[in-house]
């Protein structure tokens, strides 16, 4: 993996003080963190991945804590679901009952939880977390009804438990209440994500009304609308994946979670210089290349947006010395912007030029492990072996044309990734902003392995 060292100078020779060098340091590591997850995500997609097995929870993790729940979690064991509801209530990218089940039930639980945990009730009913994955399991096998037998019959087994009368009337009618609740929850998530899933489907083959097309940008907020709203939100999100073959969880990205973990992407500061100008080095991946770059881009965008608007009114205002003023100091600001962009983009181009050779020299290998195959096999058998490769290269064609299909993207889908990206790179130029290195000089370099 690729590392480039990233010495950023300030602009304005503000003072930062050790607490504001520090925020500025971590919100660069945190969107280095939330640009990674979001590569990570586009890149399981490009290789075949659902896009409805990507979820996200609804709080950050703490670098405070060991964050020892992450990982593999098996969904048919009891550690596995156990440890996933400690992480949180998860929040599919696109529609996903099996994930909408494991979030209302963990929901539930997890409100369930609290109410027996009261004093005069926890001493002789307290909710059994080691059960979480029978009820996980069974929920997991619903459609349009939210299937919750097994944890039903431990909360009334529960409420049974409790000697003062009172105590067990009043949890009697609150876990009515939730019941309803949550298969009322359950029912109208489906039917959204149904209809989105419809409309989805007939996106493929034409186009929407425009009253289908605002019941259809209603329908897209409330399903991956919200996985938008809780990776934005989250200064640390923990992102997962589904595995539906082996029925298991994988959390992404978890070297930048644990404490004790460490890898080759993780953003690492390496001095911070108080001397004028203001500098602060630090390494990185490509990822966050690729994100300063669309920074500086942008940047370049608003000036010669903002260049031709202000010669229009100057002009209208006849007003010579401010004009070559104001043009000065755009054009310095310009050439700044274009400088450091090309210097990124430079470094983008060794990237993918390296990642082209290793594309290539893996193909060369394959070829000649397939060569030596080839010499390997008999004379009487190369008919044969002709019509199996024949019938091979079909089945390709048909799986290939088969993967491109999976990979389709729905609108939805595009739209929150996209706007994921737009929010880091804001997010990133705000904080430059802020700290005074707006118009400070950044110089990427590649370090060598």
């Amino acid at each position: 993996m690729s590392r480039v060292k990233f010495t950023l100078k300030q602009n304005d020779g503000e003072y930062l003080k050790s607490w504001r060098v520090t925020d500025f340091a971590n919100r660069i590591s945190e969107i280095h963190y939330k640009q990674e997850l979001l590569t990570e995500i586009n890149n399981k997609i490009q290789k075949g991945a659902n896009p409805q097995n990507f979820f996200v929870f609804v709080k950050s993790f703490s670098i405070h804590k060991s964050n020892r729940y992450v990982g593999i979690h098996k969904l048919a064991t009891t550690t596995g679901v156990k440890n996933l509801y400690h992480l949180g209530i998860p929040i599919p990218l696109y529609s996903n009952q099996k994930i909408d089940s494991i979030y209302h039930v963990f929901e539930s639980f997890s409100r369930m939880f609290t109410e027996f945990n009261k004093d005069g009730i926890k001493e002789n009913a307290k909710l059994d977390k080691n059960l979480l994955y029978t009820f996980i399991e069974e929920a997991m096998q619903s459609n349009e009804t939210i299937k919750i037998t097994k944890y039903k019959k431990h909360l009334n087994k529960l409420i049974e438990k409790v000697t003062d009368a009172e105590i067990q009337e009043k949890l009697r009618e609150l876990v009515l209440e939730e019941f309803t609740k949550l298969t009322n929850d359950y029912k109208n998530r489906y039917s959204t994500q149904k209809e989105l899933k419809e409309f989805d489907e007939k996106l493929k083959n034409s186009e929407l009304s425009k009253a289908e097309n605002i019941k259809y940008i209603k329908l897209t907020k409330k399903v991956t609308g919200q996985f938008e709203y809780y990776f934005i939100k989250n200064k640390r999100p923990i992102v997962g994946f589904y595995n539906e073959e082996n029925n298991n969880v994988e959390i992404l990205c978890t070297n930048f979670i644990k404490q004790s973990g460490n890898d080759e992407k993780q953003f690492n500061l390496k001095e911070i210089s108080q001397n004028s100008p203001f500098t602060v080095i630090f390494t990185a991946t490509y990822v966050l290349t690729q994100l300063f770059y669309q920074m500086y881009a942008n940047k370049l965008d608003r000036l010669y947006n903002f260049n031709e608007d202000d010669d229009t009114e100057l002009e209208d205002e006849g007003n010579e010395g401010r004009e070559a003023i104001a043009d000065e100091e755009i054009q310095e600001e310009l050439a700044l912007f274009e400088e450091i962009r090309d210097r990124l983009g430079n470094v983008l181009e060794e990237q993918e030029e390296e990642q082209e050779q290793e594309e290539v020299q893996e193909q060369e290998e394959e070829q000649e492990q397939e060569q030596e195959q080839e010499q390997e096999e008999h004379e009487e058998e190369e008919q044969e072996q002709e019509q199996e490769e024949h019938e091979e290269e079909e089945q390709e064609e048909q799986e290939e044309q088969e993967e491109q299909e999976d990979i389709y993207l729905p609108p939805g889908v595009k739209v929150s990734l996209q706007n994921i990206h737009n929010s880091n790179v804001d997010k990133m130029a705000k904080n430059f902003a802020l700290n005074g290195f707006n118009n400070g000089d950044l110089i990427p370099t590649k370090v060598e392995d």
